[in-house]
């Protein structure tokens, strides 16, 4: 599955669901999927951050301190827009996803971290932000790639949950 015709050595950052019951590595689905679709590059995900803790206190939710408001980790997502730390791709993983929102047994939407990255993604696309990243959307069909500078879709469809929002839709 890997991305194939790739011939850059930039970094790649990988977002998705995390699994906080795998306390060695929450990361790993993330990680992993980065991998299978990167092979031979360089992997980074939110907890690589040196900063991370600092940044998520600074966002914690002042109700209920043991959560972290949303937009924590879309300071971490501007930084991979940015190409900061050498990145040159984002990687979100959406195997799992058939709705921007989570929702629990009883249909209440679960605030989540991914969903808050999945439309700071959207938002860049939108906006013409992904000047100096690929962007790359893993889902079940497959690999979606809409390199930098561009707004066109290689490889798999996008998803229609995301598609549906994205404002300029004839133009990709």
């Amino acid at each position: 599955m890997g991305v194939t015709g790739n011939k850059s050595n930039g970094v790649v950052y990988a977002l998705g669901l995390f699994d906080w019951f795998r306390k060695d590595d929450p990361a790993y689905p993330v990680r992993q999927a980065a991998e299978l679709s990167f092979s031979n590059r360089k992997i980074r995900t939110i907890l690589d951050n040196p900063d991370m803790e600092y940044i998520f206190d600074l966002l914690r939710d002042d109700k209920n301190p043991e959560q972290y408001l949303t937009p924590a980790s879309g300071y971490f997502v501007q930084e991979a827009l940015e190409g900061a730390h050498g990145i040159t791709d984002i990687h979100m993983n959406l195997i799992g996803f058939n709705d921007l929102f989570l929702k629990d047994e009883e249909g209440n939407i679960i605030k989540t971290h991914t969903t808050s990255e999945i439309g700071n993604l959207i938002a860049a696309l939108n906006t013409g932000d992904n000047q100096k990243v690929n962007i790359h959307f893993l889902t079940a069909k497959g690999l979606c790639t809409i390199k930098k500078g561009t707004n066109k879709i290689e490889g798999a469809q996008l998803p229609d949950f995301i598609y549906n929002r994205i404002l300029k839709k004839g133009q990709i």
